[in-house]
């Protein structure tokens, strides 16, 4: 039997740890891929994930992802930088500014667990 998919490694999240771990693991895909492999991962959905015996988290399906040659626009830096740093104020500033939400409909809130740092390159 392929371990990387047993049953133990399927069964995993019923710990908020573990949960936590897993979607710390997203956040760190999702705002590093495009520094580290020029790639933004297009298609998040559980399916497409598995958290491996070993801890680590397994990405699959790479069909639909956007190229990034220079890594994230320089005009994402300051709100990828909020996000961070946790300052759900100024993320939330930036996001409404970019017309990216409704200030009136989403209020800022304090990420209940901090991602892993954002390479530098990613942040600029």
């Amino acid at each position: 039997m392929d371990r990387r998919h047993s049953p133990v490694a399927r069964h995993r999240l019923r710990h908020q740890a573990d949960r936590d771990r897993c979607g710390t693991a997203l956040v760190h895909l999702f705002t590093s891929g495009p520094a580290r492999a020029r790639r933004l991962h297009g298609d998040p959905h559980p399916g497409n994930f598995r958290l491996m015996d070993d801890g680590r988290l397994g990405v699959l399906d790479f069909g639909s992802n956007q190229p990034m040659p220079r890594g994230w626009p320089p005009r994402f830096g300051p709100l990828l930088a909020a996000g961070r740093d946790g300052d759900a104020e100024h993320l939330h500033r930036i996001a409404a500014s970019a017309h990216l939400l409704r200030p009136d409909d989403v209020t800022p809130a304090c990420p209940a667990v901090a991602p892993r740092p954002v390479p530098a390159a990613a942040a600029q």
